[in-house]
């Protein structure tokens, strides 16, 4: 969390922000509940920020990626 954190605070307060989440770890990422540990920090980060306008789900069709764990 601390790596976002500090790249959210590199960005000029008048931009946007648009964070990342749900990697499968090189398609390693089997187990269900890592997936979803992997993904709460990064809604933690984004829910009370208004300059977060998205989110977004880049391994998402990687095996093992978000696509496979759909909760």
């Amino acid at each position: 969390m601390r790596y976002v954190r500090n790249g959210k605070k590199r960005v000029p307060v008048e931009k946007k922000v648009v964070l990342m989440m749900a990697y499968a770890r090189n398609g390693r990422l089997e187990e269900h509940d890592h997936a979803e540990a992997l993904q709460i920090p990064v809604y933690l980060l984004a829910y009370d920020d208004p300059r977060v306008i998205a989110i977004t789900m880049f391994s998402y069709g990687r095996r093992s990626g978000t696509r496979e764990h759909p909760s």
